[in-house]
């Protein structure tokens, strides 16, 4: 079922750039 392993692989995409977004900020943050 290639439709279904598009679908994790573009989600586990999306989870894995608000990841380091978030991780970004964080530590954007920490330097102040």
């Amino acid at each position: 079922m290639p439709g279904t392993m598009e679908a994790v692989v573009s989600t586990y995409r999306g989870a894995y750039r608000l990841h380091v977004d978030l991780l970004r900020v964080t530590s954007a943050s920490c330097r102040g």
